[in-house]
């Protein structure tokens, strides 16, 4: 069983990308961005980040995770509505995630 993070967010940059973390408080509310409040939750499990996020920036209907792996190395999961949990996996011989991105779209 995973336990997915609830995160807050202040800003996401024009391209859309956002760092939400991994160390992360067990609650938080979401924070806006223009109108539209970004909300994603997280969880870092070894080699794997999970990554639910239920809105995003203004104009976005999509998002996916990004994982950044010990060896500096990012791979990318797969897009989904808002509302799905997707995830993304370091390789073997890559080290466990360092860090998980939210990408809109």
């Amino acid at each position: 069983m995973f336990i997915l993070r609830r995160v807050a967010v202040a800003t996401v940059s024009t391209a859309g990308l956002l760092a939400v973390g991994v160390s992360m408080p067990t609650s938080a509310a979401a924070a806006t961005t223009g109108t539209a409040a970004v909300d994603c939750e997280v969880s870092p499990n070894g080699s794997t980040g999970l990554l639910r996020c239920y809105s995003g920036p203004d104009g976005t209907s999509q998002f996916r995770a990004i994982v950044q792996c010990e060896n500096g190395s990012y791979q990318y999961g797969n897009w989904n509505p808002f509302g799905n949990l997707t995830s993304a996996s370091c390789p073997a011989g890559t080290g466990i995630v360092t860090r998980i991105l939210a990408e809109f779209r």
